[in-house]
């Protein structure tokens, strides 16, 4: 699932058409109907029934479910967990991201809670910053010290989105450019992959350098099996990188760490707070569930 670029409701006053990250689209009808999660029920929620898609990624799921801000619905319908949380339906409102390296099994959303069992030691909390968008929240996002490889000095200050719905790791093009210069034989693969995607040679994934990112001054590293995605082909001699080189169209330098960064950091989002919280992850061990 990749983070939502635009939203617009050009071809019927309840209609919509969404653009994502990797250029896909989608399309439909903006309905309403019940929607009940692990016993936690919202009438009458706004939700976008797709009609058409131009990118199918094959994996089992049944549609995506937006934990941003209301202020980045442009269908300007109010999410989920807010209608849950306007409605006094969880013990907290909170929402916290387990996720197994199982692309079917193993995973958790908890809604309302934190689940202690995810996790070692306490979660490290740190405030949403909105200054990049005039004192408005759209993301859940945070201050990074910026990419740390090996060791080295983080490159520099990031606003980093945190989003379950983005699979990889975007970063500024030039640190990302600095990233792969520490990667020997990497290479950018305009041609095979897009601008922005690199390669580099699998028999080197041992060598790979730590790959982290600071928060006040803490290090969370990206682990090296989600950093690489796999062989570019059948002859397995080139392995996809991922983290991407992008400019994601914000007015000051911006990260968006997905999937691929959340699989080793617990990650809980605490609205009353407006913070994000991260813990190591434990080893693996869909389920959903709820506060109340």
């Amino acid at each position: 699932m990749l983070s939502l670029l635009n939203c617009d409701l050009p071809f019927g006053e309840n209609s919509f058409e969404i653009q994502y990250l990797d250029g896909s689209t989608s399309r439909g009808t903006i309905a309403s109907d019940t929607v009940s999660v692990a016993g936690l029920v919202v009438a009458n929620q706004s939700f976008g029934a797709i009609q058409t898609e131009s990118n199918d990624s094959g994996l089992p799921s049944a549609g995506i479910m937006g934990m941003g801000f209301p202020s980045n619905a442009e269908t300007r319908a109010t999410p989920f967990f807010w209608n849950l949380a306007h409605g006094r339906a969880l013990v907290s409102n909170i929402f916290s991201f387990y996720l197994s390296r199982d692309v079917e099994t193993g995973s958790e959303l908890c809604f309302g809670c934190v689940d202690s069992t995810k996790f070692t030691g306490d979660l490290s909390w740190y405030p949403l910053d909105a200054s990049m968008s005039n004192g408005t929240n759209y993301w859940w996002n945070i201050v990074s010290d910026g990419l740390s490889v090996g060791g080295s000095q983080p490159s520099g200050r990031l606003e980093a989105i945190i989003d379950s719905g983005t699979s990889l790791i975007y970063v500024p093009p030039l640190v990302a450019q600095e990233l792969y210069r520490t990667i020997p034989g990497s290479t950018e693969d305009v041609l095979d992959l897009g601008q922005g995607y690199y390669t580099f040679p699998c028999a080197n994934d041992v060598l790979l350098p730590p790959i982290s990112f600071i928060f006040g001054g803490v290090t969370y590293e990206v682990n090296k099996e989600d950093f690489n995605l796999g062989a570019v082909d059948s002859f397995g001699d080139r392995c996809v990188a991922g983290i991407i080189g992008m400019d994601i169209g914000l007015t000051v330098p911006a990260a968006i760490l997905g999937v691929e960064f959340m699989k080793g950091w617990y990650s809980a989002f605490d609205l009353d707070g407006m913070r994000v919280g991260f813990a190591p992850a434990l080893a693996p061990s869909t389920t959903v569930t709820a506060g109340v």
